[in-house]
């Protein structure tokens, strides 16, 4: 009985380190989607600050 219950406390142990290491995976994923999120949100910004730039460089010289 107790080589039975050693078994089942070190089978928990094991799974125990598993949730604890997918829980870092995901941890590690959901931090590499914020960073993904912020630079496509970064470089829409640059985009529409480009654009804007060179709609006003078009505007001012047909108007001038």
């Amino acid at each position: 009985m107790k080589e039975w219950i050693l078994e089942r406390a070190l089978e928990t142990d094991s799974h125990q380190e598993c949730i604890g290491l997918l829980e870092l995976i995901l941890l590690g994923l959901l931090l590499v989607v914020v960073v993904m999120e912020e630079v496509e949100e970064e470089f829409e910004l640059e985009m529409m600050n480009s654009c804007y730039g060179s709609v006003a460089q078009l505007h001012f010289a047909v108007t001038n």
